[in-house]
């Protein structure tokens, strides 16, 4: 059963939405900065392991370098695609606090009108009311 828009709008607390905005969007900056450094510190690029001069013999220790090295190699490549996510994240959450702010932004201007529009019902509705007297005297 899917929720009525209206329901679901007049449920919103739109006081703590206009309040937190602009909390929102700070926050959303500093995410997007702090990502943003972070991945231009690494280029985005996988660093690669040491290198040796010389490899160690063949055998059981030589094998678990092998795996120890082929291990890490994963790991990074984990690490970078973990970054590169964290990078899409942050911009999709600064994207939206950034819509977020021009919505409320909306809303205080309609919040405005809708101010205007009462004042002139109300004033409208006092005319009518000063007519209906008048003509009944």
């Amino acid at each position: 059963m899917a929720i009525p828009w209206l329901t679901l709008i007049k449920v919103v607390p739109w006081t703590d939405v206009i309040a937190n905005a602009p909390k929102v969007v700070e926050g959303a900056k500093k995410l997007w900065g702090s990502a943003h450094r972070a991945g231009a510190g690494s280029g985005g690029k996988t660093v690669s392991g040491p290198t040796y001069a010389t490899e160690p013999a063949p055998g059981r220790e030589g094998e678990g370098v092998a795996l120890l090295r082929a291990q890490v190699g994963r790991l990074e490549v984990g690490v970078d695609e973990l970054h590169e996510q964290m990078r899409d994240s942050s911009e999709l959450i600064r994207t939206l606090a950034d819509q977020n702010a021009e919505l409320v932004r909306h809303m205080e201007a309609l919040q405005g009108r809708v101010r205007w529009l009462a004042r002139g019902v109300a004033v409208l509705g006092l005319v009518v009311v000063g007519v209906l007297v008048a003509g009944l005297a």
